[in-house]
């Protein structure tokens, strides 16, 4: 789950992207744990939770840092390159728990989505004094057929913008067109 992030995203007409992520990650299981009393705050366990879940982040080689801030929660600076054209789709952070992503829905199409929890997991979140916040960023040279950005400027390369205050904010989305490749 991001919060406190800043995600930079950069999608060209011919289908290569880049993609950036700097903020914080809270990983659900372990602060359920923690909070449950299941894992004592400061505890040697505590800290091999957080070893093995900076391990499994790490297979990712787009992790340039991991830093457990403690209560389930790390600080990472995350980049990748790729091309939609040639990888179909994107999943930022893992395909099975994705915050972001970007795929192909045609030839030629592209779409780039955001994901929730269930309502039930962000109200008590929230409750607990939890608020998912950061900034969504595209750019963008291709043509873009729908977006719900909060904010649209420049022209060529535009910039689309979205401020996330909340889980409870609309789900930023935008379909693109692209150059397929043959």
């Amino acid at each position: 789950m991001p919060s406190a992030y800043q995600l930079r995203i950069q999608i060209l007409q011919d289908g290569r992207f880049a993609y950036e992520y700097e903020g914080d990650l809270l990983h659900l299981r372990f602060l359920s744990k923690l909070g449950l009393g299941e894992i004592q705050q400061g505890s040697d366990e505590e800290i091999e939770w957080a070893e093995i879940y900076e391990k499994d982040l790490r297979r990712d080689e787009g992790f340039s840092e991991i830093k457990y801030k403690g209560e389930g929660r790390f600080l990472v600076k995350f980049r990748f390159k790729g091309n939609i054209n040639e990888l179909r789709s994107y999943h930022f952070v893992r395909r099975n728990a994705w915050f972001m992503r970007i795929a192909r829905t045609a030839p030629g199409v592209v779409e780039l989505k955001s994901n929730k929890l269930p309502e039930n997991y962000r109200k008590e979140l929230e409750a607990s004094g939890f608020i998912p916040w950061g900034r969504i960023r595209v750019w963008t040279d291709a043509e873009v057929t729908f977006e719900n950005a909060t904010a649209v400027s420049g022209s060529g390369t535009r910039l689309y913008e979205w401020a996330i205050r909340s889980s409870e904010d609309e789900l930023p989305r935008m379909v693109i067109g692209i150059t397929p490749q043959p």
